[in-house]
């Protein structure tokens, strides 16, 4: 028997990447968040996301070097990271499907210099998906370490 896997879909500048569902903890509708002072641009601000101070990580600005465009349909996708939490800011949060792990491949990028945290690439109907890894999304962001003791600081 195959062994499958859950993936939630979503779009950044109409084109779909997917997490893992464990790396999942909830999708939330867009609200402004606080600013950061000196923290890279993908990096919106920090937000108050059930009970806890998080991060809000802009996927566009972040994949494709360009700022979010504020929509209805804005979304943020709460993600488990081993230290901490972060919200990551999508044009669409899709659905959540089931795929093979036969069917993530390698998209053979990384010697290109691009992007570790691009886990494989699954190929869904005419489409083909980004799978990201969110444990080497969270190890590529930089100021990470200043961005978590900022929140610990204003958390106290």
């Amino acid at each position: 028997m195959e062994e499958a896997r859950q993936i939630i879909l979503f779009t950044v500048e109409n084109d779909p990447y997917a997490v893992p569902v464990e790396a999942l903890i909830s999708i939330e509708k867009w609200s402004e968040p606080r600013k950061i002072p000196k923290v890279p641009t993908y990096i919106r601000g920090t937000a108050h996301i059930r009970g806890e101070l998080m991060p809000v990580v802009d996927a566009r600005q972040l994949f494709c070097d360009e700022p979010m465009e504020m929509t209805s349909n804005v979304r943020l996708l709460v993600l488990e990271g081993a230290d901490h939490p972060i919200a990551l800011l999508v044009e669409e949060a899709k659905e959540l499907i089931t795929v093979k792990t036969t069917d993530i491949k390698d998209p053979h990028v990384n010697q290109f210099g691009a992007a570790s945290y691009w886990q494989g690439m699954i190929q869904i109907e005419e489409e083909l998906v980004m799978l990201v890894d969110v444990e080497k999304l969270f190890d590529s962001l930089h100021n990470w370490d200043e961005v978590k003791s900022f929140l610990q600081g204003e958390a106290v």
